[in-house]
């Protein structure tokens, strides 16, 4: 399941979604607990806007 503010953010970058679907259920997992992990919302905020920069620059981690 995607958390709820990395779904939001997708939004933003329809090809981010693209290219996040493509991946291997295991590395979409590792980006899923990492959000999911963290313990505040600006940790959490911080991570999903560096995800989905990764996945705009098609960089898997």
């Amino acid at each position: 399941m995607i958390p709820e503010v990395l779904a939001d953010a997708f939004d933003v970058g329809p090809e981010a979604t693209k290219f996040f679907v493509s991946f291997l259920n295991r590395v979409q997992r590792y980006h899923v607990d990492n959000i999911n992990g963290a313990k505040t919302e600006e940790t959490r905020c911080r991570r999903v806007e560096k995800s989905v920069q990764l996945f705009l620059t098609a960089k898997p981690r």
